[in-house]
């Protein structure tokens, strides 16, 4: 029992500076994860003042993707313990342990409310500087949260750290925090798109086998191409991820809040509801909720792509199966319209220069050839039956009243007469 209050339950893990433990606030009737520091630290006064500066961030910091903190309270001699809201559920890494690629739209409502808080985090003057999947807790509740700013930056009170100092997991940090430059928000934004890579790709884009080999590629910029490892990352999703990924921070997005946006493509129509339930299964059915949303969004592309196809843009249609093959290869409903698609089409229309031929005539001062050709043999034709009608009425003399019966020409020989009339006429 902690101060008489909290019931300590069960250790959920554990990280370099502290551990956490389950435990139960008797006086609230809730549940509630504890966090403190490692036995053999509590003497260590940097580190005590590093565990309190956390705890003020957390403090400070009220977003719906941040985890909360409800208190701190002394658990031995001249330390504390951190009293913080418990996630139900599992971390990112676990999550990419088991389903080690993600389609995009899935990948995007994770990364997306990630870097929403810490945009607003770092509006609030504080830097992470650890962002990775150990750090990201998915709720069976479908929430998503960052936590574990230990080691973060505030820019107002930074007397614990120098620039030079070496803090975060080096597969995610920024080149300039391996230089040991001064650092700023982009480490946040180079970190997450690390992740979004990761997410997307199932591996890590910067790796070794030993940690200067990581930070060696890292600060060259050395990684494959995510399309060659995913069909499903397009050129857009590409260039998003290269944008966070650059070398220069003035070369990634402007703030995270630009990233935001820039991930607002990648969404299918999920309502808030349904992407809670698809992030509470990622929780304990990796698998199965992956292959779930990747057969969603297949079929949403189906779906548009046949209305293109209706209206006549094959180019568009044919794109868009082939987005829905790379998320679901199996698709029956694909692999049809991608058949149809590749008919030949049979255009029964005239040609549509037919009419801009005689206009093009008509402004160049050509006469309009046509239109009188064909009144005139009209004109002609009728002239010619005008007259057969009046033989056939006519009695010659001699007649013995019965009218005579003209015999009309065999139809060869119309076709050559009308064909002379046309070409008199012109």
């Amino acid at each position: 029992m902690l101060q008489d209050r909290y019931e300590l339950l069960q250790r959920l893990g554990a990280g370099g500076m502290a551990r956490v433990y389950l435990a139960r606030d008797t006086l609230l009737g809730r549940t509630v994860a504890i966090k403190m520091l490692h036995s053999e630290l509590d003497g260590q006064e940097d580190v005590k003042a590093r565990f309190l500066r956390e705890a003020r961030i957390f403090a400070r910091l009220k977003h719906a993707h941040i985890v909360d903190i409800y208190d701190i309270v002394p658990h031995t001699e001249g330390t504390v313990a951190m009293v913080m809201e418990f996630v139900e559920g599992s971390d990112l890494s676990r999550v990419l342990s088991s389903k080690p690629r993600l389609v995009p739209e899935l990948a995007a409502m994770i990364i997306r409310p990630l870097a929403d808080a810490l945009h607003y985090a770092h509006r609030e003057g504080v830097v992470h500087r650890d962002v990775k999947p150990a750090n990201v807790l998915l709720g069976r509740d479908g929430s998503v949260k960052l936590s574990d700013f230990g080691i973060a930056k505030a820019t107002e009170e930074d007397l614990l750290t120098r620039t030079g100092d070496f803090l975060g997991t080096p597969a995610y940090i920024a080149p300039e925090q391996a230089r040991g430059d001064t650092i700023g928000p982009g480490v946040d934004q180079y970190a997450l798109g690390v992740v979004l890579y990761e997410l997307v790709t199932g591996a890590r884009p910067f790796q070794g086998p030993n940690t200067l080999a990581v930070l060696t590629r890292i600060m060259a910029g050395d990684y494959r191409d995510p399309r060659e490892l995913n069909a499903a990352v397009d050129d857009q999703l590409a260039g998003i991820i290269g944008r966070t990924l650059s070398i220069d921070p003035a070369d990634r997005f402007p703030d995270l809040g630009a990233m935001v946006n820039a991930l607002e493509t990648f969404h299918y129509t999920a309502n808030a509801e349904r992407r809670r339930t698809l992030i509470a299964g990622l929780v304990d059915d990796p698998n199965g909720t992956a292959d779930e949303v990747a057969g969603e969004v297949a079929n949403e592309l189906i779906t548009t792509a046949r209305r293109n196809a209706e209206q006549g843009n094959r180019k568009d249609a044919r794109r868009q199966v082939q987005a829905a093959l790379a998320r679901k290869p199996d698709l029956p409903a694909a692999h049809q319209l991608l058949r149809t698609l590749e008919q030949p089409t049979v255009d029964l229309m005239p040609p549509s220069d037919a009419r801009s031929t005689v206009t093009a005539s008509t402004s160049s001062g050509q006469p309009r050839r046509g239109p009188v050709v064909v009144l005139g043999a009209l004109a002609m034709i009728a002239v010619i039956g005008t007259g057969i009608v009046a033989l056939l009425r006519a009695e010659p003399p001699g007649s013995t009243g019965v009218p005579a019966v003209a015999q009309p020409p065999a139809a060869a020989d119309r076709g050559l007469t009308v064909a002379a009339t046309v070409e008199d006429a012109g």
